[in-house]
């Protein structure tokens, strides 16, 4: 019996989902063999491990409406996730090419402000960036992490 998000699930998914192009009724008529399979198999569980049916379990509910609705949008989600899941695996590769072209790039930006400001401070007969690391090499790291943890500060009086 296949759940969704396990790979036996995704094998019987794309199985059916190519068989379906081929033959459209067999495919619906062996995707509704799992179903019953799954019930069946969940009815015989409850047969052999529990034994016969108790009256005094049938006011327990599994899941309350509150819970069920709580676990419905994570419900969805899995199934859209393994419907839609070539289109996933295509955004994560379009993630993955840009960050190959943009690391290299903002990296190169950030060394070559940096040597700008040791050339002005050259110029200017000044020390320059040599604080942070071997000669100012780690300066562009701190510039950035100052970059991405800088508050906006604006006075309380100010016109906006």
């Amino acid at each position: 019996m296949a759940v969704p998000l396990t790979a036996n699930f995704l094998g019987e998914f794309l199985s059916f989902a190519g068989a379906y192009q081929r033959n459209p009724f067999i495919t619906i008529l062996a995707s509704s063999s799992v179903v019953l399979t799954a019930a069946y198999t969940i009815w015989t569980y409850n047969r052999v491990c529990l034994g016969s049916p108790s009256r005094y379990l049938y006011p327990c509910l599994d899941i309350s409406r509150r819970e069920f609705f709580l676990l419905l949008p994570f419900l969805l989600l899995i199934f859209v996730l393994e419907v839609n899941l070539p289109n996933l695996f295509n955004m994560l590769f379009f993630l993955l090419e840009s960050f190959i072209i943009l690391l290299p790039l903002l990296g190169s930006i950030a060394f070559m402000t940096l040597a700008e400001r040791k050339v002005m401070a050259s110029m200017q007969r000044r020390v320059g960036p040599n604080v942070v690391g071997f000669y100012g090499i780690l300066q562009p790291f701190a510039d950035g992490l100052k970059l991405l943890f800088k508050e906006a500060v604006i006075p309380s009086h100010a016109n906006k």
